[in-house]
């Protein structure tokens, strides 16, 4: 029996992604590989005509690469800190704080670091100019006109460390700070996509550190 996504829910938000995770896995199978995602799409009842026929657009597949990157790099620090702390519970945010205004991001933070002494949290951000075009649908249907509010960074280490003295903040760009991408897969178009995203966009992966070492 097959899972069933009404349209307009939260759930239907999730399929993009999901089905990009899909893409990536067909696309580029040396650098990225979630059996667990192409067997989800084969378990949900859903019109993916629309999706199927988007894939076929190249920034639609550059889309999808960005997607897989941004899961490659969350699963890297993932692995990366349990390496050290085995027992953890693991808590990061992947895109979502784009949706926060920037008051609430900061509100969040400073109790994590008030709950979670020595913790770590890690999540994708971009500037200014990027938001807006993530959130340019949304932003729109909701008829929200400040869209200087909503949480967006250039510099992390400065603008999130002077949140709070106890911050350690480090950033790295999410296309190419984990991954080189030179993968015969990927085309040089789609590499000088990469930098404009993580250098000019400041599309990153931001990791702070409540007190201790990183």
């Amino acid at each position: 029996m097959k899972h069933k996504i009404e349209k307009n829910t939260v759930q239907e938000t999730l399929i993009l992604p999901l089905y990009s995770r899909k893409l990536c896995t067909e696309l580029y199978p040396n650098l990225y590989q979630d059996e667990t995602a192409v067997r989800l799409i084969d378990e949900i009842d859903y019109d993916f005509s629309e999706a199927e026929k988007n894939s076929r657009s190249l920034m639609q597949r550059f889309g999808a690469l960005e997607v897989a990157m941004r899961q490659n790099d969350l699963a890297w620090e993932v692995r990366d800190y349990l390496k050290t702390h085995p027992s953890a519970v693991v808590f990061f945010a992947s895109g979502v704080f784009y949706y926060f205004l920037t008051q609430q991001v900061k509100a969040l933070v400073r109790g994590m670091a008030d709950a979670f002494p020595g913790g770590v949290l890690v999540f994708d951000a971009a500037n200014r100019t990027a938001v807006k075009m993530i959130a340019k649908t949304w932003l729109r249907t909701a008829k929200i006109k400040d869209v200087g509010a909503y949480f967006a960074v250039s510099d992390a280490p400065k603008e999130i460390g002077e949140w709070d003295n106890r911050l350690q903040v480090t950033s790295r760009g999410y296309m190419l700070g984990y991954n080189d991408l030179r993968d015969p897969s990927v085309s040089g178009f789609f590499r000088f996509l990469a930098r404009v995203g993580d250098n000019g966009m400041k599309m990153q992966i931001v990791k702070i550190g409540f007190g201790g070492k990183l």
